[in-house]
């Protein structure tokens, strides 16, 4: 069954998690993950967001750099933040250049196109 994998340029664990919480507060001009600046705000996961990826009838699988370079160690050359299509194998669908230059509305409308244009 294909899944989405959404993946963020940042690291896991509780000790990231506080440094990534402060310094999207402090300083969001140089955060290095846009897939978390778009999609998130301080208090959590934007409304918006939450009901796109709910209304996409597809598995989802959420995962942070250093648990994606384990899992996926054939793609670590990828520039992240990136979403990828999996079924057979890893398909980019967005890239961090795509993340870069878009917004929350920009990013869903971007996701359906590439869901329903998917052979699945």
């Amino acid at each position: 069954m294909p899944k989405l994998i959404f993946v963020y340029n940042a690291d896991s664990g509780v000790m990231n998690g506080m440094f990534d919480f402060f310094h999207k507060i402090m300083n969001p001009s140089s955060y290095s993950c846009d897939l978390c600046l778009i999609t998130h705000s301080h208090t959590g996961m934007r409304k918006a967001w939450k009901n796109a990826l709910k209304s996409l009838k597809i598995e989802k699988d959420y995962l942070h750099k250093d648990e994606f370079k384990r899992r996926y160690p054939n793609y670590t050359s990828v520039k992240l933040p990136a979403i990828f299509l999996a079924e057979n194998e890893l398909t980019q669908i967005i890239t961090s250049k795509d993340l870069e230059s878009t917004d929350l509305i920009q990013l869903i409308s971007l996701l359906r196109e590439k869901v329903v244009s998917s052979r699945f």
